[in-house]
């Protein structure tokens, strides 16, 4: 799939005490050098084309999106099942020790997530697509389908 608009922004993150331990410094200068004003520790915001990257100006003009084919564009459903898909890889790749170095077993429900999510995401892809439109357009009126 392709985006719209792919932006990225580094950002400096504090560990458990609240400190940069582990951060070099070059990497801190960077980050609050090119910090826009009253955002210290977000580096710059910038936007990343096939040909490079260019950092995005505080002051500068609206972003346009990037033109997308017909053969470039998922279905609906392709992408509101990504968001499930997405879940269980970011559970599945969870950390494994904390940041003091202390083994993290995981929380029990977990599995029970990865589980529904999987189940909810076979049932919207096995829908027959008249059936997916009626619950999209459902869910867009505010509706719920389950109440009728």
């Amino acid at each position: 799939m392709k985006s719209c608009v792919t932006l990225f922004q580094p950002v400096l993150q504090l560990d458990a005490n609240g400190g940069l331990v582990g951060r070099t410094q070059a990497d801190v200068t960077y980050h609050l050098k090119h910090a826009w004003p009253g955002r210290n520790g977000l580096g710059p915001l910038v936007r990343q084309f096939a040909h490079g990257s260019v950092e995005i100006d505080e002051d500068g003009p609206p972003l346009e999106f990037d033109s997308i084919s017909r053969a470039e564009a998922n279905r609906p459903l392709d992408i509101a099942t990504q968001a499930y898909s997405l879940q269980n890889d970011s559970i599945r790749g969870g950390p494994t020790t904390f940041d003091d170095g202390s083994p993290f077993t995981g929380d029990p429900h977990m599995k029970d997530l990865t589980e529904e999510n999987t189940a909810v995401l076979r049932t919207l892809r096995n829908m027959p697509p008249e059936q997916y439109a009626e619950l999209a357009s459902q869910v867009g009126r505010g509706n719920n389908p389950k109440s009728g």
